[in-house]
């Protein structure tokens, strides 16, 4: 069994440009694109590294991946 350190768990919680492409089958240019555009959500920086939150993707599948400009919308009203 592996047993995963507070540290380990923490960077698991986060995928990079490739694994959100992959998952999403895009290119990572297509989904930097997406990204950029605000079609798809922001990164997290740490320091130089430039990550996508695990939840904060799920949760956008879940809401059928609305746009951020779509969100705006919602929320404003």
């Amino acid at each position: 069994m592996k047993h995963l350190t507070p540290q380990t768990d923490t960077v698991a919680q986060f995928l990079d440009a490739q694994s959100c492409a992959d998952r999403y089958g895009f290119s990572v240019r297509h989904w930097h694109r997406l990204v950029d555009s605000g079609k798809a959500p922001s990164p997290t920086r740490f320091g130089r590294l430039v990550r996508w939150s695990l939840k904060a993707l799920e949760a956008w599948e879940a809401e059928g991946c609305p746009t951020s400009q779509q969100d705006a919308r919602r929320h404003s009203c």
